[in-house]
């Protein structure tokens, strides 16, 4: 089982690199191809995060009735046809039903997988898995955003649907593989009398994952998917009683969690609304794609950076101030890194940016698997079609307000952030309520 885990590992960093590569240079594809600006990108994110929220939520319940392996198998297949499919078409239209059709595939990705790395785990064991989880995705969406404007100069447009296509069979032929190693593995236990291994909750999983257990959903690395997805919550890891910390402030655990899991669903209106515009960012800095990718994934880098430091110091478990903090953050370098009028402005906007999206996305994670009690597989559809909320209303909001005045180029961002200004206001208020 443990070599399994392994392979869920690298299936991650496979989807995460992929996903985030075609979700985020469509945008490219679209502004060179059929010229799109910030506007016309901004409705094509509104659209994912549209389909991204039925699809989540049905998505989640296909894995839990189905298996998490047999998800797997469809995501993954899905995925390639839609690629190649989108490869083949040169419409706006046919492009954007691809993108329709890649939404509703990825969403049976996330949930199964992250449910089988939690599988057969302790508390501490979900913890630390989920931790390597996390790690391995963002660093996957880093490489994958760092290297793909590179990839996009030299290959053209095609690329963006060819090499995800291509990444998609390759994890396909990886997961009929791990099913048919599961099914040898609990053949050998019932042939050798030996009990099968249960869950965190004492399920018992079936060869292709536990048809009652509760996957919790991953939110989009971009992506994010990403994840952002990007992108990644799951359910075997509930427990009954938060750990200490959390009886030694005012506010109830569970406070925690509903802080966390309002705040998350705006970061994802955030990181949805910057991928959208990022070629007019480019264009206005006169950058190439490749020099887009180099200087443009300083946020993913920084979100990666902040996982491995929140998995290991446990310092700002049950503190408001760090939840707040990064909201406030969030809602700064927003601002900061749209309106910057040179490359180094950028940078540093992008460094606190990233840590924003990635305290407010662990924080979400942590409390879900430490207060936990009744996030069960529903309730995880529910919080990743939250964010598909923030991923339809950020950009939606955005692009509404450069529809009706586009000759001010920067109302669609100021637009976003007075968004994200209602949702720390009511973060403050989730903590001042008695």
């Amino acid at each position: 089982m443990r070599k399994l885990k392994f392979w869920y590992f690298v299936l991650a960093a496979l989807n995460t690199f992929a996903t985030t590569w075609f979700s985020s240079y469509l945008f490219f594809l679209l502004r060179d191809r059929f010229g799109f600006g910030n506007r016309e990108n901004l409705w094509v994110s509104a659209l994912y995060g549209l389909v991204y929220i039925p699809a989540a939520w049905q998505g989640g319940k296909f894995a839990q009735r189905r298996g998490f392996i047999t998800s797997l198998k469809v995501g993954f297949a899905g995925l390639a046809l839609m690629m190649i499919f989108g490869g083949l078409m040169h419409s706006v239209i046919g492009i954007l039903c691809a993108m329709v059709g890649y939404t509703i595939a990825l969403l049976f990705i996330w949930p199964a997988l992250e449910a089988l790395v939690s599988e057969n785990e302790t508390q501490a064991g979900v913890q630390h898995n989920v931790g390597i989880y996390n790690c391995t995705w963002a660093l996957a969406g880093f490489v994958a955003y760092f290297i793909g404007g590179k990839l996009y100069d030299w290959f053209a447009h095609a690329a963006v649907f060819w090499i995800p296509a291509a990444l998609f069979a390759l994890q396909f032929a990886i997961a009929v593989w791990l099913g048919k190693k599961k099914a040898e593995s609990r053949e050998l236990k019932v042939e050798d009398g030996a009990k099968p291994a249960t869950s965190f909750h004492g399920i018992e999983p079936s060869d292709n994952g536990p048809s009652g257990a509760s996957p919790k959903s991953h939110p989009l690395p971009g992506g994010e998917g990403r994840g952002e997805g990007e992108r990644n919550q799951t359910s075997s890891q509930a427990t009954a009683h938060p750990e200490e910390t959390a009886f030694r402030q005012p506010v109830p655990p569970k406070r925690f969690l509903q802080m966390a899991w309002l705040a998350n669903p705006f970061a994802y209106v955030g990181i949805n609304t910057v991928i959208a515009v990022m070629p007019g960012v480019g264009s206005k800095l006169g950058l190439t794609p490749t020099e887009v990718g180099f200087f443009c994934s300083v946020w993913w880098f920084a979100r990666l950076v902040t996982f491995a430091l929140l998995w290991q110091w446990r310092g700002w478990h049950y503190r408001f101030r760090w939840l707040l903090t990064s909201f406030i953050m969030l809602v700064a370098s927003f601002l900061w890194l749209l309106l910057a009028g040179h490359i180094w402005p950028l940078i540093i906007a992008q460094l606190f940016f990233g840590f924003a999206v990635g305290l407010i996305y662990y924080s979400s994670l942590f409390y879900s698997m430490d207060v936990g009690g009744d996030t069960q597989g529903e309730h995880g559809g529910l919080h990743e079609a939250a964010i598909g909320v923030g991923a339809f209303v950020g950009p939606g909001i955005g692009a509404a307000a450069l529809q009706f005045s586009p000759t001010h180029s920067s109302n669609g961002v100021f637009a976003v952030s007075i968004l994200l200004l209602c949702g720390l206001a009511g973060l403050i208020g989730l903590r001042l309520k008695r």
